[in-house]
């Protein structure tokens, strides 16, 4: 009798949050619209290759922290990161556009903005998504001091998403800092306890406790890689990034 090999589900629907750091121009406070770009053929790629649903919260390329550092108050950085995000959100759905069609993008915002945003309602975005368009969620929660981590996670549960997929310029997380070390190795799984008892990076702490409290899976990866989007939608590939689970 054959044996048939059970294959790994395609997952339905996912929120795919860009780090900041993954669209920042190595200048500072602009843009790399190159490597916008990029992110947007990996993303047309996963989205055209499997029926998954996606929505993307993207990241600001003002880091806040470095205005808090020049003496701007933390109101007044993280407001201009929340209006960095809104930014970030339209060059992608540009070069989304340019790929697969006006139709096939909508940009929605905490605060919406007229003519350039509608404003973020979660039936509305779901509708969005099941109409097989990509939906860029931009302005984070709309709140300063809020990470767009915190509202990657948020925006996971409003919509019923499965996973929340963390893009970044690394592989994932590695048990030590490879700045300092020439030999870290990548950790492909831990859990929620063991991640905000370790200090580790590429993700909020507040984020990660608020995916423990309703099991919601974080999937931390290298999205400049040709596939590997495609490859964790498609197979939820194990061998890509690092996962964070109970």
């Amino acid at each position: 009798m054959p044996i048939f090999l059970e294959r790994p589900r395609e997952l339905k629907r996912v929120v795919l949050k860009i780090s900041g750091e993954c669209i920042r121009h190595e200048r500072g406070f602009v843009v790399d619209y190159q490597s916008v770009t990029k992110i947007a053929t990996e993303i047309f790629k996963a989205k055209d290759n499997t029926h998954c649903q996606i929505a993307v919260v993207t990241g600001g390329f003002i880091d806040s922290a470095l205005l808090e550092n020049a003496g701007v108050s933390r109101q007044s950085a993280d407001e201009v990161g929340i209006i960095s995000t809104i930014s970030a959100s339209v060059l992608l759905a540009s070069a989304l556009a340019r790929i697969a069609g006006n139709e096939k993008v909508r940009i929605a915002s905490s605060p919406g903005i007229r003519g350039i945003a509608e404003e973020y309602n979660s039936h509305k975005t779901s509708h969005h998504l099941s109409s097989r368009r990509v939906v860029i969620i931009a302005g984070g929660t709309g709140n300063p001091r809020s990470s767009t981590d915190y509202a990657a996670v948020l925006r996971a549960f409003e919509l019923s998403a499965e996973m929340v997929l963390k893009g970044t310029l690394v592989r994932g997380i590695m048990d030590k800092d490879p700045r300092s070390h020439d030999d870290p190795n990548l950790i492909d799984r831990l859990s929620y306890k063991e991640f905000l008892g370790n200090d580790y990076p590429l993700m909020d702490p507040p984020a990660v406790s608020e995916a423990m409290k309703e099991n919601m899976p974080i999937r931390i990866f290298d999205i400049f890689k040709p596939g590997n989007l495609l490859e964790i939608i498609r197979n939820q590939n194990q061998d890509i990034g690092s996962l964070i689970c109970s």
